[in-house]
């Protein structure tokens, strides 16, 4: 079983995103930057959380850092979006009610992806990479 340790409960992004009102924009920190998908219209919040994964015996196996958004539009109308222009992706519906679209981005390696989760008034971004690809730089 695998133990979620958080790391970072609060950074703040300071930065300004570039290209805004398109359809991909950066976000600070991401390694799979060409492959995330942001909704053009939500804004990104101020907060980013970060956190490692850990196996049974204390190992590092991956690492996570989620962005979160805030929507005005639509749940239904962002769900259509991301079937539309985030192609490749793999649509479900978890627990909750909310829509999930997960992608393993060009070049990565088994075990890391990203996921986009979207419920009405919000949008999660979720990259998890392999322990020691993300820098400690945010």
């Amino acid at each position: 079983m695998r133990r979620f340790v958080l790391q970072a409960a609060g950074v703040v992004l300071a930065l300004v995103l570039l290209g805004c009102g398109q359809a991909q924009r950066p976000l600070p920190g991401c390694i799979y930057a060409n492959a995330v998908l942001v909704y053009p219209k939500a804004q990104l919040g101020e907060d980013a959380m970060g956190g490692t994964y850990y196996d049974d015996e204390g190992n590092a196996v991956s690492e996570t850092m989620t962005w979160f958004f805030e929507l005005k539009e639509p749940k239904d109308r962002v769900v259509e979006f991301y079937r539309t222009h985030w192609k490749g992706a793999q649509e479900s519906v978890d627990d909750d009610g909310n829509v999930v679209f997960t992608l393993a981005p060009p070049n990565a390696e088994p075990g890391e992806g990203l996921t986009v989760r979207i419920s009405e008034g919000k949008l999660r971004i979720t990259e998890e990479v392999k322990p020691g690809k993300r820098k400690d730089d945010l």
